[in-house]
């Protein structure tokens, strides 16, 4: 109810009509069997009942008030979409099928094989744990890819398409028994994804890498991935190979961002290209000052990589590092973070002092984008 679409037509429908929301719980699992989280809200429909004594609680804290999106921050319009950053931020490719995924042993092989050039087809598979889990934030995991080609040129690949058409062939014309038009592509077109992701594809044709970022997490992390990577469908993927970009992404301002407009899903984040990326409002493009954001990048992630590898007795994940982190290890990697924010801030040109994180700063922050983004 207080998320994308259906917050629309409940909240803030209500809100828009004079309601008031007098209590709620934002996010609470579900007493039943049913494995979600749910939202609890009171509200009344005339304002006037509602005295200033009247205590407003929210999460069993008393605040000033409630918003549509159980929150007690400001109560913004939806941020707009801007055209600049439209086409830059994809969701990955939906296989639609496990038959598709291989493990080492049998990308191994078939890389092996001198009749075709495999490695077009046979692709590191990106999850979103082997970004927050894995120490190199690497692929741990192989899959079939064939993108938009044709039957006959996947017939090039012979070893491959053989296994596709053992395992996901039959699962295809088994599950996919409806008459809907996407149902019926998937049974002709057995050998490809379910959805091929082509315009992702086509946005990072030629780049040298690109970033990418879990799309559910306690945190969203982001990460840099080789071309030859196939991201699945809960990594969200951003067409840039620039460290000024991923330094943006990785700052304090973005991760407010994406609090205060992401979705959720029971207690993640929810990173999202549209309500998150496509609105979010970047700073004036200064040379000087993208270069200072990648450069307080490159030396952030290279200092996170060297921890994550040899930071303790065992390599750890991205999850493990930022754990610690928030216990008062690595006190460097924090300053790292705060150097970036204020080169970020300068490139704002906002003050720097807004680096130092606190709820009033936070606001603040919040309420800056926003007036940037509606006034681009």
């Amino acid at each position: 109810i207080r998320e994308g679409r259906a917050r629309k037509v409940s909240l803030e429908y209500l809100a828009a009509g004079g309601g008031v929301i007098t209590d709620a719980v934002s996010s609470t699992p579900w007493e039943g069997e049913a494995n979600v989280h749910v939202s609890i809200v009171n509200w009344v429909k005339n304002p006037s009942s509602v005295s200033d004594e009247t205590p407003m609680l929210l999460d069993d804290e008393e605040v000033d008030a409630i918003t549509p999106s159980l929150t007690s921050g400001d109560d913004y319009a939806a941020p707009a979409r801007l055209e600049g950053n439209a086409g830059r931020s994809f969701q990955g490719p939906i296989p639609v099928g496990k038959g598709f995924e291989l493990t080492d042993e049998e990308a191994r092989a078939l890389l092996a094989r001198g009749e075709a050039r495999y490695g077009d087809v046979v692709r590191p598979y990106l999850k979103g744990r082997d970004i927050t889990e894995d120490p190199v934030q690497a692929p741990r995991q192989w899959i079939i890819d064939f993108a938009d080609r044709t039957l006959e040129q996947a017939m090039k690949y012979p070893a491959a398409l053989a296994v596709v058409r053992e395992r996901v062939k039959p699962e295809r014309e088994a599950k996919q028994t409806g008459k809907s038009g996407i149902q019926k592509r998937r049974r002709e077109i057995w050998w490809q994804f379910g959805s091929t992701a082509m315009a992702m594809r086509r946005a990072l044709h030629g780049l040298p890498r690109y970033v990418a970022a879990n799309e559910y997490g306690k945190q969203i992390r982001f990460t840099w991935q080789a071309p030859s990577t196939c991201p699945n469908n809960k990594i969200i993927v951003i067409a840039s190979a620039d460290p000024a970009v991923l330094g943006l992404l990785l700052c304090r301002s973005f991760a407010l961002w994406i609090e205060r407009w992401g979705g959720r899903l029971k207690a993640d984040l929810h990173f999202t290209p549209t309500t998150v990326f496509e609105t979010f409002p970047f700073p004036p493009d200064d040379p000087v000052a993208r270069e200072a954001i990648g450069v307080a990048a490159d030396a952030l992630v290279a200092r996170r990589s060297e921890l994550c590898l040899h930071g303790l007795a065992a390599p750890i994940g991205l999850t493990k590092l930022y754990n610690l982190v928030e216990e008062g290890a690595f006190r460097e990697l924090v300053a790292l973070h705060k150097g970036l924010d204020r080169a970020v801030l300068g490139a704002y040109r906002w003050p720097r002092s807004l680096a130092t994180s606190s709820p009033e700063h936070d606001r603040e922050l919040l309420r800056r984008l926003y007036d940037r983004n509606q006034a681009l």
